[in-house]
């Protein structure tokens, strides 16, 4: 007969035998050792903010920090048509201003972009960028776009 694996055979196996005994206890109570209904060890993303609140604070933390390098890598004629939305996965969401911008950043730029802006973070945070069509708050609009069509109707 096997004898069941030990609670630290158990840590082991999922990647949990150096985490914090707070995140620990989290995982044994998420982890159901009876083999009929065993459930699936909670995700350490899952965790960390029951545990250590703070964690969740990193993320936006690690978001304001990759802003601020994605301004200080653009060349400045981009600086005020985009703006970082989020990181999502690995993906950078950002905001530009029309698709002429888009078409800059995501062809010519976009490798050296990502470089860039993992250089200056300090690591490999983002591994693609997608961009999304959107005005920018405090860009003028040209008059003729404001103006209304005086073209009459067809009848």
């Amino acid at each position: 007969m096997n004898k069941p694996p030990s609670r630290l055979q158990i840590l082991e196996r999922f990647g949990m035998r150096e985490a914090p005994p707070g995140v620990q206890e989290a995982f044994w109570r998420s982890h159901n050792l009876s083999p009929r209904q065993r459930k699936l060890p909670a995700v350490l993303g899952d965790l960390l903010p029951r545990v250590w609140p703070e964690s969740g604070r990193r993320a936006g933390a690690l978001v304001r920090r990759i802003a601020a390098a994605w301004q200080r890598a653009l060349p400045a004629e981009y600086a005020a048509k985009s703006a970082v939305e989020g990181l999502t996965g690995g993906r950078l969401k950002v905001r530009v201003d029309g698709a002429a911008t888009r078409f800059v950043l995501e062809r010519h730029l976009g490798e050296m972009l990502i470089a860039a802006v993992n250089r200056q973070v300090g690591e490999e945070a983002v591994q693609r960028i997608d961009f999304r069509l959107d005005s920018m708050p405090g860009r003028r609009v040209p008059e003729k776009a404001r103006k209304k069509s005086t073209r009459k109707p067809k009848a």
